[in-house]
């Protein structure tokens, strides 16, 4: 059953006051709503006032850019000290743990005139009106300086620091191994050209110790060096043309007596800096700057050195820092592959070590200074092979009683005992030992290059020649001697173009009589004269002295082309230089004999060229392929005997 209500006028008159009750007290509670608002806000106001009036805000910005200073610092000196990595993060965590304490101390306390003392006593009230101006005065003064060292800091690092390049985020996928890294040349802030050897030589440093670490995967310097003068280039670009997932970048600076480096290590795929350190040290501390630079990149890599590699990495090959400068020279100009390179590497070579008598590096570069500019196809009026002995033998002997477990000292003796003394058998027995050694865990030292595939053609043995080009071309592509080893397995092999093409990349790297020869000479024997003419001419007005094999050959390129008075002019210009004592003649003239099919008379020579121990005599019967009509002369055989050819 259904009811009802009828609204009567009172019943009206209740609901009505009902409503009227319930908008006032709406009304009321959105009032006091209102008021609760206000006196919140008032009291924000206050407490904000108050942070204010007890410096809490000036003290949380101070402690916050001082933090910031002393991470900078820290982040600086940790690196040069060699201090594990955890210091910076112990550092770190107790600047983050210091700073609410730091808010605390200046809500509770303040500075006055009378010491510290509580915010709230009246002794702090009474003294902040004399003090405040001067306070003011003194945190603004303070807090501005510490604004101003940030904004340099950023303001350097963006203009002015050569070692920090812009990189694009290029996010392009670049086929790489995990821990390649490749260390672009140091830029020289020195303001001197001539001080380009120490950026240089440093840049090379950091590469050996850094293959000290099995764990890397390195590009070699020749490789790297390439972009030297490319500082625009793109570093991701750079990245993908040499395979590498990192890079590490800087710039060098060397005083009289001190050594600056900034260093970074970079992702540049990510555009992200894993890690960077700044090192001003004297000069006799530069030496043990690589070791600690390739120990920092590890560390910010997480990768465990071994204790076996940690020893390598601590072995310090001098204490002596002019020593390790006039080292760094020598290298410089020892690959020039001149007279005047040889000489002046020798002089800063004799002057290291008479610095330090136990460096090692430094007796190991001398001996092949010696090997190499005792050898005919470098310049003329070379030394003689008993002569480059007495120089070399002690150096070595020297080398080896420093550091027996070098690869570098038994591949320059391998090198040594194959064009100096003549000796193969005793060179490859030098040289497998170097490779048993194997103290260049990846990259192969330009004493390999152009010692072991040198030696394998020589004794006939190519394919482990090509193996070892190939181990080369996969760390160090742009490697000069590659280019000229390679060159020589395809002139053994018979294929005269592509040898040529190599000996070419060879010319164009460094323009010296040595390749210019070897390109010459490789026209020659594909029967382009006219050619092989042109270049060997080239060759022989390039040095003062010219080189042997060149006159040698253009007597025999002038002979073929039926010019002979051209070829009797040469010839009789090396019969001249004979005559006159000059060393390594012999082997040029059996050549020139040779060429003219006499046998005999190019026998006679060749043996008294052994028996001069003539530069050069061992590796070149086997490799020339003039050499090849003597092949199954019996008097020949005698000679490639005496060579230790045959086992």
């Amino acid at each position: 059953m259904l009811h009802f209500t009828i609204l009567s006028p009172n019943n009206f008159k209740c609901i009505q006051d009902i409503i009227e009750y319930q908008i006032i007290d709406y009304i009321c509670y959105v009032q006091l709503a209102y008021i609760q608002y206000l006196t919140k806000k008032m009291a924000l106001r206050n407490y904000i006032q108050e942070l204010k009036k007890r410096n809490v805000f000036r003290v949380a910005i101070t402690y916050g850019i001082t933090a910031w200073l002393i991470l900078q610092i820290a982040e600086t000196v940790i690196p040069i000290i060699d201090a594990p990595i955890w210091i910076l993060k112990l550092i770190l965590i107790l600047l983050l743990v210091g700073f609410p304490v730091a808010i605390i101390f200046a809500w509770a306390y303040e500075m006055s005139p009378t010491g510290i003392i509580r915010t709230e006593s009246s002794k702090a009230k009474k003294s902040a009106d004399s003090s405040v101006k001067k306070k003011h005065f003194t945190s603004n003064y303070i807090i501005g300086v510490l604004i101003i060292l940030v904004i340099g800091q950023f303001l350097y690092n963006k203009y002015f620091d050569d070692s920090s390049d812009i990189i694009s985020n290029n996010e392009d996928n670049i086929a790489i191994f995990e821990n390649s890294i490749a260390v672009l040349p140091l830029i020289n802030i020195s303001g001197d050209e001539s001080l380009d050897y120490f950026s240089d030589g440093v840049t090379n440093e950091i590469i050996t110790e850094l293959a000290k670490i099995n764990t890397f995967i390195l590009t070699a310097f020749s490789s790297s060096y390439q972009y030297k003068s490319k500082k625009d280039k793109p570093r991701t670009e750079i990245a993908q043309e040499l395979n590498v997932k990192y890079l590490i970048q800087g710039s060098a600076k060397i005083y009289k007596d001190s050594v600056y480096l900034s260093i970074e290590l970079i992702n540049p795929i990510s555009n992200q800096q894993i890690w960077n350190g700044r090192y001003n040290v004297l000069l006799d501390n530069s030496p043990k700057l690589q070791s600690t630079i390739a120990k920092n990149v590890a560390r910010s890599l997480n990768i465990e050195i071994s204790p076996e590699e940690r020893k390598s990495l601590e072995k310090v090959n001098t204490v002596d820092g002019e020593a390790f400068k006039l080292f760094l020279q020598a290298k410089k100009e020892i690959v020039k592959l001149t007279k005047q390179g040889f000489n002046n590497g020798e002089k800063f070579l004799k002057e290291a070590i008479k610095l330090d008598p136990n460096y090692s590096q430094a007796h190991t570069l001398l001996a092949w200074n010696y090997t190499m500019g005792g050898v005919q196809w470098v310049h003329g009026n070379t030394i003689s092979s008993f002569e480059t002995k007495s120089f070399v033998a002690p150096l070595l002997n020297r080398a080896i009683e420093l550091d027996p477990l070098s690869s570098d000292i038994y591949l320059v003796r391998g090198n040594y005992n194959m064009n100096i003394i003549g000796h193969l058998q005793d060179a490859k027995k030098d040289v497998e030992h170097a490779l048993e050694l194997n103290s260049w865990p990846r990259v192969p030292t330009n004493y390999c290059i152009c010692t072991v595939v040198s030696l394998y053609v020589a004794i006939g043995e190519i394919e482990k020649a090509k193996e070892y080009v190939k181990l080369s071309r996969s760390v160090d592509p742009e490697n000069i001697f590659i280019h000229f080893d390679e060159g020589l397995i395809y002139l053994v092999e018979g294929e005269i173009k592509k040898a040529q093409a190599l000996f070419k990349k060879a010319v164009d790297v460094s323009d010296v009589p040595l390749f210019n020869f070897f390109y010459g000479w490789s026209f020659y024997h594909n029967d382009e004269l006219d050619e092989s003419i042109k270049i060997l001419e080239r060759a022989y007005h390039l040095d003062k002295e010219p080189i042997a094999l060149t006159v040698a050959y253009l007597s025999n390129a002038h002979y073929k082309v039926g010019n002979q008075t051209e070829s009797e002019r040469y010839r009789l210009e090396l019969k001249e230089r004979h005559a006159q004592g000059e060393h390594h003649i012999s082997l040029s003239l059996a050549m020139v004999e040779l060429g003219r099919n006499n046998k005999e008379e190019a026998l006679g020579y060749l043996e008294e060229s052994i028996l001069n121990r003539d530069s050069g005599s061992g590796y070149l019967i086997n490799i020339d392929p003039i050499f090849k009509s003597l092949y199954n002369e019996p008097r020949f055989i005698e000679i490639r005997k005496k060579l230790q050819y045959y086992e």
